[in-house]
Formats: structure tokens, sequence, C-alpha cells
């Protein structure tokens, strides 16, 4: 008897938590739809939207040093039919940190209910779309079943890192809506942090602290939050979207005594100076021979830095590189010399040791490009810097010297690293300096063209001048393309008047001479580019329109990059032909702006009209404030490039 009231006691139980679990099954469904329903109304353009992000990290301690632990979560709700193509997904990680607890499921309405579907494959690759020739970045791909209008999709893992320099930050605005997203830190007293937050201005972040267990907890809440809209020529995502940053500066060890971590610059040299120790000072007799055949005919101590740099660009090929702790140690010089290709911390180690092997003070430099928006004096973490390359100094000059880009001159940084903080490293101590921004006269496009009008055709030639990073980017194309690439980018390149325009002839010279400007002669022709009425001609001398109507949407909000500040001019001498004479001449033009500006001037010279235009761009980076300006001074110009000069027939 006792045994059968247990039985019936046991299957009661079994019927009420089926109950129980139907009722909470049901429940989950209404709340889903009422989710989608709402979601539709606030959001009736949108095919998708985050519902939840949230990004939990843990930073205690364990054996004496801290570990960093995270938690990530993340939850879209699919409102509309091609919302299919968030199907895909994938988790990235490297061998800093281990991800463990994956759960990816797709939950969609089923009846009054919803149903749950779990993904049940999820296939290890590397990252085949990573711009570094090798890492060890791996892709967890997968995806998500049965996605529908009014379906979610939850995603949620959680890793740890081996790293604590590597703490997780995290990315308030995506490429979706979000409704609701938070970073939460959870951190033993031990333990000081600090936290860099961005591009904050316009979000309302709510920001709070507590005490919790003998632990602090910070949390970043933010809701309804926009996507960010992709547009044309945008700096990294960093530099406009909210995001926070988070650093150990230091912890208390089983001795009770303050380690620092990342309190500041000295801290990450620390680091990274022992990535280098040993590596300037290590002779090879192979590298020792190599350099001394560079140097035996030059006596000034620049040139021989010139010559060694140019050696090391022209014979080592760059190769990116990166696999755990690669990521951040260069091989010796001899290693990279032996094998004749690297990466940048290869080709600046290999550099820093022939120029030791010179006897010539050279030091190892690390750098961030510019996309990357951190500095080493605001908050210096690993994230900071992307590159390294080698520092020369000679009175009192700071030269950087990237290996990598391949046609710099001697006398340039790469027009990556402009206006960008380095960390230099003179063993024991460092330094921090600024790259300049390299002045846009020194980077010029000069092309002077005479031309004239033959049997109803213009025919003419120039000589274009290219000097500084207008050099370098040209010399890409012009160096490693092909013959016909090359004359179909020297078409686009000297293109002048329309789309009528005839390159005849060219001839390249200086192309291999770094130090030298890049000259490029030419003829051309252009048919049907005037007018002829009774007894006079109506031309627009001026052939080359950059900027032309080129004004920046009223909607527009995001920054401008540009790759280099310069200055482009352009003399024209056009010939009167023979029995007629100037009726018309345009006024001059001058426009005087901080980022742009340009003037046309013309003069009557005997014969010919010559019209001398220059233009220039002063900017690496235009923020929404300077849109109006320039949309104004653009409007200028466009209206004076329709002038034309009229000539009348005397004869």
């Amino acid at each position: 008897m006792e045994q059968f009231i247990k039985g019936v006691f046991q299957q009661i139980c079994r019927i009420l938590l089926v109950a129980i679990f139907c009722f909470h099954y049901n429940l989950n469904g209404q709340d889903l739809k009422e989710q989608v329903s709402k979601l539709k109304t606030s959001y009736p353009e949108e095919q998708a939207v985050f519902n939840k992000l949230a990004l939990e990290v843990e930073i205690m301690m364990e054996k004496g040093r801290p570990v960093v632990k995270a938690k990530n979560y993340e939850e879209i709700i699919h409102l509309g039919s091609y919302s299919n193509q968030y199907t895909t997904n994938k988790i990235y990680t490297n061998s800093f940190e281990e991800i463990s607890d994956i759960k990816a499921y797709t939950e969609i309405p089923f009846k009054n209910r919803s149903k749950t579907i779990k993904v049940d494959e999820f296939k290890e690759s590397f990252d085949e779309n990573s711009t570094v020739f090798y890492d060890d970045t791996k892709v967890l791909n997968f995806i998500f079943p049965a996605i529908q209008p009014g379906s979610k999709t939850v995603l949620e893992y959680s890793r740890t890192l081996n790293e604590p320099r590597f703490s997780p930050g995290f990315y308030f605005q995506s490429y979706l809506p979000i409704v609701e997203a938070t970073y939460t830190v959870l951190v033993d007293k031990e333990i000081t942090i600090d936290f860099d937050l961005r591009n904050a201005e316009g979000h309302d972040i709510a920001v709070s602290e507590e005490e919790i267990r003998g632990k602090i907890k910070y949390t970043y809440t933010i809701k309804n939050v926009d996507k960010y809209k992709v547009e044309d020529n945008t700096p990294n995502i960093k530099y406009f979207i909210p995001h926070i940053n988070i650093r150990i500066e230091s912890y208390l060890n089983n001795e009770n005594k303050i380690v620092n971590l990342l309190a500041g610059p000295e801290d990450l040299h620390n680091w990274y100076g022992g990535f280098i120790e040993g590596l300037k000072e290590d002779y090879n007799e192979e590298v020792d021979k190599i350099t001394q055949s560079i140097i035996k005919d030059i006596d000034n101590e620049k040139e021989q830095v010139k010559a060694i740099f140019y050696w090391v660009q022209q014979n080592i090929k760059y190769i990116a590189f990166e696999d755990g702790m690669r990521g951040f140690i260069p091989h010796g010089g001899a290693y990279v010399c032996s094998k004749r290709y690297g990466d940048c911390k290869d080709m600046a180690s290999l550099l820093v040791n022939m120029l030791h092997h010179a006897d010539i003070e050279a030091y190892f430099t690390w750098v961030g490009t510019r996309d990357i928006p951190y500095s080493y004096s605001e908050f210096a973490t690993p994230s900071v810097d992307n590159h390294m390359i080698a520092t020369y100094i000679h009175d009192g000059r700071y030269y950087y010297l990237d290996a990598t880009a391949q046609f710099s001159p001697f006398e340039l940084p790469s027009s990556m690293i402009q206006g960008k903080e380095v960390l230099i490293s003179f063993g024991d101590t460092f330094q921090i300096e600024k790259v300049p921004e390299i002045d846009k006269k020194a980077n010029t496009m000069t092309d002077s063209i005479l031309f004239s009008l033959k049997n109803g055709e213009l025919k003419g030639s120039g000589k274009l001048s290219l000097t500084g990073f207008a050099r370098v980017f040209n010399n890409y194309n012009l160096n490693v393309t092909s013959e016909k690439d090359r004359e179909d980018y020297l078409k686009r390149l000297l293109s002048k008047g329309s789309n009528k325009f005839q390159l005849d002839d060219y001839k390249i010279h200086q192309l291999k001479d770094l130090d030298l400007p890049i000259l490029i002669d030419y003829t051309f022709s252009i048919q049907s580019y005037y007018q002829q009425i009774g007894d006079e001609i109506y031309i627009n001398i001026n052939l080359d329109k950059p900027y032309n109507n080129d004004l920046i949407d009223k909607a527009r909000k995001l920054p401008i990059e540009n790759d280099y500040k310069y200055l482009k001019r352009n003399v024209y001498r056009f010939s009167i032909p023979e029995g007629y004479k100037v009726s018309f001449l345009p006024e001059d033009q001058l426009h005087e702006g901080d980022l742009f500006g340009f003037s046309m001037k013309y003069t009557l010279e005997d014969d010919t009209v010559l019209l001398t235009t220059e233009y220039y761009l002063n900017y690496l980076l235009m923020n929404p404030e300077n849109f109006d300006d320039w949309n104004k001074a653009i409007s200028k110009l466009s209206k004076a490039f329709s002038e034309i000069i009229i000539l009348k027939k005397y004869l």
C-alpha cells in the first residue's frame, strides 16, 4: 500500500511538472509575440534588431595573479522577411583565450507557444578574411536554424583570457538597432582598474557602481540605440561609435605587494621590452657582410641609414604573420635576413640589427596606425598599437623608418602613421613622440600643359611631377601592374577635358629613385571639346576639374578620412589660333579655407592664354562640423569651373 501511494505521488508530481513546463512554454510564446509586435511598431523599416546585448566581465585573483573571465550574450529578434541574412554567425577566438559553454538556438512561434531549435554543429576554421597572411585567429562557424519573421536567435558563450592585459571592452552600437546593451565588470578589491569611455556624447549611457560580497561591480547600460550607417570614406568605427575600453592598472599579490600591470606607458614598455631583448646586439656574419657591402662607399651616416633602409624595403618581402605571442615578438635579424621575408616586427628587427652592425644607433618603436584612435599618453594598453617600425635620430630630427611601406622615401614616415604617437624603446627607458602630419606642400601633383586647336581637335602635351605621398601612392599603380593596367591607370590619372580624352603617348622618368619626383611626359588629344559659332570660339581651358560638384550629402553624419594632405597645381598654356584674339577672359578666383582651398589666375601673354590653378586638401579627418564650409567652397569652385574664354576672329 505504501508503495502504491508513493507511486501515485510520483505520478502526480510528474503531471504537475509537465503542466508547469507547458505553462512556462506557453508564456514564452506569448512573451515572444508581444516582443515582436512591439518592436515592429518601434522599428518598422528594420529586418532585425538586437533585443539584448550583454558582456559580463569578472576579474578575480587566482594564485596571486588577476584572471579575466567574460560571458557574452546576444539576442536578435527577427522582424522582416529578409532577416535570414543574419542566419550565419561566427565566434572569433585565438590562443589568448578559451571559449566554453556555447549555447546557440532559435526560438520560433508555434501556435500559441514557442519552440526552441538548438544549433547542433559548429565548424572551426581559420579567419580567411583576415588581412594577415597567417595568424592564430580561429572562427567557429554556425548557422541559426529556422529563422523566420517573429523568431528569436540567442547566442551565449564564456571566455577565459590567459593574458589579463587583454581585458575585453564593449561596443554600445552595432550594425542593427539595439534595444538594450549592458556591460558589467565585477572586480576583486585587490585589483585596480580604469575605464576609457569614448564617443558617448549624445548617447544616454547609465553608469553605476556598487559593492557586492567584497567585490566592486561597475555597470554601463544603454537603451534604444540606432544602428550605425556605413558611409563612404569613413575612418574606423572606433572613431565614432560609443564604446569602452578597460585596463588592469595594478593588483595586490599574495605577498601584499602592489604589482603594476598597465598603470601607465612605462608598464606597457616594460612588457614589450622583454620581446626585443638582445635582438639589436645579436651579431651574425651574413648580416654583417651584407651591411658592410651596402655602406662601403658611403661616408655620411645619414646616407648609410638611408641605404640600409632601402635595402630592407626592396629585399625583404612583407608577410603579416601573427600566432599567439609571435604577434608581439620579432624574429632576430639573422633569421629574417636568411628567409628574406617577415612582418613589420621582423623588418624593424632586421633594420635595427643591420644598423647596429654598422655602428649606428636605431631603436625599436611601436605605433598604432590611423585605424586606431587611441594613444599611449591617454590609455596605454596593447590596443593602442598594431605596428612596429624603427626610429633613427639625427641632428635632433626623428626619422620613422617603416620598411613595410615599399615605396616610401627615407624622409617620409608611412602615411598610415601620420599624427600617431610612437613608443620608442631606448632599452631601460622609453620616449613617447608624435609622428608629424606631413604638410600639403610636400605632397604635390604639378601638371604643366601646353595645348592648341588643330583641325577641330584639341592637341596637347604635358609634364606631370609627383612628390611626397602623391609619389608614393601613384608608385604602387605604376610599379606593380602590367603594361596594359599601367596605361589604363595613366589614362585615369591624366584624363582631361571630357570622356573623349585620348592618351596618345607617355614616358615615365625617375620611377625607381625614391628620393626624386616621378616625372611623366605625355601627349594627348580631345575630340569635339570646344564650340564655334560664327566667328567666335568658346572654350573652357580649365581641362582638369577636381572636386567638381563634390558636395557632401546633408544627411551625412560621419567624419571623412583622407590619406594625406596635398597640393595640386596645374599650369595651362593655350596657344590662341592664328587670326583670333581674346574677347573675354574670366576673372581670377580665390578661396582659402582651413581644410580646402583653390585659386585660378588667368593671364594673357601675347598669343597665349596662361591659366594657373591650385587646389589643396589640408586634413586627414574632416568632422561633420566642417561639412557646411566644404559645400560652400565646392559650390564656388564648381561655378568657377563653368567659366569659358571667348575668341573672336579678326581677319
